[in-house]
């Protein structure tokens, strides 16, 4: 039986911003996607990156000190994936994963830049070898993939795709929601190598902008992921351990005759022997994974005002303005500030019940 593997592509405009809204809403999705790709993450640094329950970051890009722009991938926690190094203009997050036995590198892009040549996508381009998926922001404009105008860019992008014979995902839906007068633009553009194309449904998600002015893309592999499908993970029973055999067995096993100069083999030495130990006379136990994404602040007012916000916002695109996109403004400007402030009173609650008593491990913060 052939299971889907899926992408979400999406520019989120400031994954702290308009993060929490797309997460709460994969948390109530019955599937989750396998890969995430993330454009203007907004993320300055390492320590500035958002943790997503399930999943892992397996690459990402920031400016250095510059406000905007960056990208990310994030990963399920159960999908084996190698980074790769690419060098070009472009800011990039990039990863390889293996798919039925073949490796698929996954590229999220985003180009902000308007002096773009065709030479800096055949450069990107010639780094690529075998199967691939980019995913990106381009910000160009072309018919090829749904734009309503054709500009410098998107000439420059259509001649290097046509010819390296890559093939473009979209199908001539709008990406983008223009903040000023609602419009749809198609500057988000998804593609990949011939062997895969045939594979891959390209569709929008045109129901929420999850905050951000872009909306987001799924791409579904007719494939299967090199991943554990198991829900389940084996752990410590303790409570059955034999904790005197575990004592007895140390005793004669674990000696200080382990412990050498070498820092890091004689951790890796003791470290095995324990494991070694435990697993002969503590039993393990299958336990359900939690992997669904969460975001534990998020409430019923933040779930009423993103529905009032999206209702304004599909009327207004009905009638085409005047005051019914005055009132969708209001309510977008509602629903970001109802779900900044749960935010920050949730963290504030945190903050004012803790004490030396707490287990802050125990304690499950997304951000």
């Amino acid at each position: 039986m052939t299971s889907s593997f899926v992408i979400h592509q999406w520019n989120c405009h400031s994954f702290h911003s308009n993060g929490p809204e797309y997460i709460w809403n994969l948390s109530n999705s019955s599937t989750y996607p396998d890969v995430i790709c993330l454009q203007e993450t907004w993320f300055k640094s390492e320590t500035d990156l958002i943790e997503i329950n399930g999943y892992t970051v397996a690459d990402f890009s920031v400016r250095d000190g510059i406000k905007g722009g960056g990208t990310a991938i994030y990963v399920k926690v159960d999908i084996p994936y190698s980074k790769k190094e690419i060098n070009s203009k472009f800011e990039t997050s990039v990863i390889q994963i293996l798919i039925n036995s073949d490796m698929v590198t996954i590229i999220s892009l985003y180009d902000a830049s308007t002096d773009t040549k065709e030479d800096d996508y055949i450069n990107l381009l010639n780094q690529i070898e075998g199967k691939f998926i980019i995913c990106g922001d381009f910000n160009a404009h072309h018919y090829l993939w749904g734009s309503n105008k054709t500009d410098t860019k998107g000439n420059s992008l259509h001649n290097a795709i046509s010819t390296n014979n890559i093939i473009v995902l979209n199908d001539g839906s709008g990406t983008r929601q223009n903040p000023s007068d609602l419009q749809l633009s198609c500057i988000d553009i998804s593609m990949s190598s011939v062997q895969l194309a045939h594979q891959i449904t390209w569709t929008v998600d045109n129901k929420s902008l999850y905050g951000s002015d872009h909306f987001v893309i799924q791409l579904t592999l007719n494939q299967t992921s090199s991943c554990s499908n198991s829900e389940h993970e084996l752990i410590w029973n303790y409570k059955k351990a034999d904790w005197d055999g575990f004592a007895s067995s140390c005793h004669k096993q674990l000696s200080e005759s382990m412990i050498t100069d070498n820092i890091n083999e004689s951790c890796t030495h003791l470290t095995n022997t324990i494991i070694k130990i435990a697993g002969e006379h503590i039993p393990s136990k299958k336990r359900r994974k939690n992997n669904k994404p969460e975001v534990p602040w998020w409430n019923e007012n933040c779930t009423l005002v993103v529905k009032e916000r999206n209702k304004a916002r599909n009327k207004a695109r009905h009638t085409g303005g005047g005051h019914d996109y005055l009132l969708y403004k209001e309510k977008e400007k509602e629903c970001r500030n109802t779900i900044k402030l749960t935010q920050q009173q949730y963290w504030e609650t945190f903050c004012s019940g803790l004490n030396n008593n707490n287990n802050i491990g125990q304690k499950r913060l997304i951000y």
